[in-house]
């Protein structure tokens, strides 16, 4: 008997938009809704894993720590910024980049 049939299935309740967002990404990253939601809460736990990248072991946990809430800052930054514009709407970088007159 492999590992999967040796654990305990947990029913899991979430919201459905969540769930499908967890849908969606699963299947970017190839692989099942169980192991995206795996991943995830597995993550979660490490300082070492990074947006699914190991850290170098060369640095401290505080310094690991500190780039993961760099990390998943920038993150949170990039979706704000992303579902406050349509998708149809140019960006004009000139514009962006510089301060209102």
């Amino acid at each position: 008997m492999t590992d999967r049939h040796q654990t305990k299935p947990y029913p899991l309740r979430m919201p459905e938009k969540l769930r499908q967002a967890l849908q969606k990404t699963a299947e970017q990253n190839h692989r099942s809704l169980n192991a995206e939601i795996l991943a995830r809460l597995e993550e979660s736990f490490d300082d070492y894993l990074v947006a699914g990248h190991r850290l170098s072991a060369e640095i401290s946990p505080e310094e690991a720590a500190d780039w993961k809430e760099r990390v998943l800052a920038v993150e949170e930054a990039v979706r704000a910024f992303v579902g406050s514009r349509s998708l149809s709407e140019p960006i004009d970088s000139e514009s962006e980049s510089k301060p209102d007159k």
